[in-house]
C-alpha cells in the first residue's frame, strides 16, 4: 500500500485528508506553507513531493491556482498525479449492492478496512478513480471481466446498472453481500446539451431583474421592497435562510458550486417553489430531477460569457456569474446586482448562513473579478446593461446606482 502526498494544504486538502484517513496520508505539499504543519501533517515543497513520487501517490487537492500547479507539476516532470474530486468526498459512493449506505463521511481507511475491500478486485471500466483505488490498495482492475466468481471474494463494480445486471446473470449471483459499487462520476445526462432551457430564451425581453447576493449588506427591507414592486429576482444557494425575516421570495434560484449542492440541495428544494437552475454535476449526488428543475452545464476550462446557456455557462468562480448569463439569455435589458459586497467573503446576511460542519471553498477573487469584467464588456456590446445596486462593498466593475432611486 502506498501513502498519499496531498498537494494543497487548504480547505480542499483538508477534505482530501478526511476522505482518505490520516493513516493513508504521508504529508501535504504546498508552495506557500512548506515547512509548516497543517491538520496534524507536515508540509513539504511541491518539488520534494515530485522527488518522492516513486514511493508515493500524488493527489492534487485545490480549487484556486489549479492550472498553475498543474503546470508546475508538468515542469518538474511529475509522471502521474490524481486530482481530488469533492464529488467523491460528498457522494455516498461506496455502497453494497442493495444500496445500504455505508459511507457517511467515513474515511477510505475505515470503509475499505472494515469491509475487507483491500482484498477485492475492481471489475469494469478503468478511470481515474478506479486507477487511484487500484494503486492505493494494490488491487487489480479487470476491465474485461473475470474468469471465475467466488462468494468469498469482494467485488468492486465500476460499471452501469445494465452491465452490472449482466454480470449477475452470467455468474448467477443471488447473494450480493460481497458486491460493492464505486461512485459513477460520469452520469449519462452530464455534459449533454440541456434543451429544456430553450424555453427561457428571450422570455423577459426588455424587462429588468435583480440578482440577489448573500453579502452582509443585504437588507430584509430591500427584499420587501422588491416583493412589493413585483420585481423579477434571482436568488442563490441558501438564500432561503432569509425567508423567516421577509415576505420576499425569488422567482429563480441558482446552485452552481458542487459543495453547496452536495450539502444543501435537499433544503434548497424544500424551501423553494420556484424554478431551480442547478449545475448538472448535481447528478453526482442526486439522481432525481424535478420538472421545475433545470440543469446547466458548467464549463470550467474557459472563461467567457455564454450567449447560449443550452450549450453551457462559463464558470466565473461565482454563482452570480452563472445568474448573469441566465438573465442575459432571458432577454433582460437591465440586470441589477444587490447584496454583492465582494468583500468580507466569509460573512453573509445571516451569521448562521453556513452550518458549523459544512465545508466551503475559498473564493477565487481574481477569477471572479475577471469574469465580471468580461460580463461588463459583453453587456455593452449586446444590448443590455449590468448595474451594481449593492449598499457598499467593493465591486466597482459595474456602474453604481442607488437602490432607493430605482423605485
Amino acid at each position: 500500500m502506498k501513502k498519499v502526498i496531498i498537494i494543497g494544504a487548504g480547505n480542499v486538502g483538508k477534505n482530501a485528508l478526511d476522505f482518505l484517513g490520516t493513516d493513508f496520508v504521508e504529508c501535504f505539499a504546498d508552495n506557500q506553507k512548506k515547512g509548516k504543519t497543517a491538520y496534524g501533517k507536515r508540509v513539504i515543497s511541491v518539488e520534494e513531493a515530485v522527488a518522492w513520487q516513486k514511493d508515493h501517490i500524488l493527489l492534487l487537492a485545490v480549487t484556486n491556482y489549479l492550472e498553475e500547479l498543474q503546470g508546475q507539476l508538468s515542469s518538474l516532470g511529475a509522471e502521474k498525479y490524481y486530482c481530488f474530486s469533492e464529488a467523491v468526498y460528498f457522494f455516498d459512493g461506496i455502497k453494497q449492492w442493495d444500496y445500504r449506505k455505508i459511507y457517511e463521511k467515513n474515511s477510505l481507511l475505515e470503509i475499505y478496512g472494515g469491509y475487507g475491500l483491500d482484498k477485492a478486485v475492481i471489475v469494469g471500466k478503468r478511470n481515474a478513480y478506479a486507477d487511484f483505488i487500484s494503486e492505493l490498495f494494490g488491487i487489480e482492475i479487470e476491465e474485461n471481466g473475470i474468469d471465475t466468481y467466488t462468494e468469498d471474494k469482494k467485488y468492486l463494480l465500476n460499471m452501469g446498472p445494465e452491465e452490472a445486471e449482466s454480470f449477475f446473470h452470467r455468474w448467477n449471483v443471488e447473494d450480493k453481500s460481497n458486491i460493492f459499487i464505486l461512485p459513477q462520476l460520469q452520469h449519462e445526462k452530464i455534459r449533454q446539451n440541456h434543451e429544456n432551457l430553450r424555453v427561457f430564451k428571450g422570455s423577459y425581453a426588455g424587462k429588468r431583474c435583480f440578482i440577489i447576493g448573500n453579502g452582509p449588506s443585504l437588507r430584509m427591507e430591500d427584499l420587501n421592497k422588491l416583493q412589493e414592486s413585483g420585481e423579477v429576482c434571482f436568488g442563490f444557494n441558501v438564500i432561503h435562510k432569509a425567508y423567516e425575516n421577509t415576505k420576499w421570495r425569488p422567482d429563480f434560484v441558482c446552485l452552481n458550486d458542487p459543495l453547496v449542492i452536495a450539502q444543501n440541495y435537499e433544503s434548497v428544494k424544500e424551501n423553494n417553489d420556484c424554478p431551480l437552475f442547478v449545475n448538472d454535476r448535481k447528478l453526482f449526488y442526486h439522481w432525481d430531477t424535478d420538472e421545475n428543475e433545470y440543469l446547466l452545464h458548467d464549463i470550467q476550462d474557459k472563461l467567457y460569457f455564454s450567449d447560449d446557456i443550452v450549450m453551457g455557462c462559463s464558470c466565473g468562480a461565482s454563482v452570480s456569474y452563472t445568474a448573469i448569463q441566465i438573465g442575459a439569455y432571458m432577454g433582460f435589458s437591465e440586470i441589477y446586482l444587490l447584496g454583492m459586497d465582494c468583500s468580507n467573503w466569509g460573512k453573509h446576511f445571516n451569521e448562521d448562513y453556513w452550518e458549523e460542519e459544512e465545508a466551503f471553498r475559498e473564493p477565487d477573487e481574481m477569477r471572479i473579478f475577471k469574469a465580471y469584467q468580461i460580463a461588463e464588456e459583453f453587456s455593452r456590446t449586446h444590448g443590455f446593461r449590468i448595474f451594481n445596486a449593492t449598499r457598499g462593498g467593493c465591486l466597482e466593475v459595474f456602474e453604481r446606482v442607488d437602490f432607493d432611486s430605482l423605485f
